[in-house]
């Protein structure tokens, strides 16, 4: 059986969300190549010590968005209404 799916990661500028989770996802999906794992995997597991309290992830947000406070793990992954998705899951 192959699991192996294509993935769509493209948004219009004006349906992209501009705030701290949307940001933070972004990150993620780079530094772990997650389109790429799901891809191959069909799904992607994270733990928390991989998420914002990680060093690498920490070096990657301070680079990208100096001067911004990097939000938690928590707020990153609440989602009440499909319109606060962050950016990566939207497309």
């Amino acid at each position: 059986m192959n699991n192996q799916v294509k993935l769509k990661y493209v948004l219009q500028p004006e349906d992209k969300r501009k705030n701290k989770p949307s940001y933070a996802w972004d990150i993620l999906f780079k530094k772990y190549d997650i389109v790429k794992e799901i891809e191959q995997q069909g799904y992607y597991d994270i733990r928390t010590d991989q998420m914002m309290r990680n060093r690498g992830v920490i070096a990657l947000w301070q680079q990208k968005y100096p001067g911004k406070s990097i939000p938690d793990n928590r707020n990153i992954l609440k989602f009440d209404f499909s319109v606060d998705l962050p950016n990566v899951f939207k497309g």
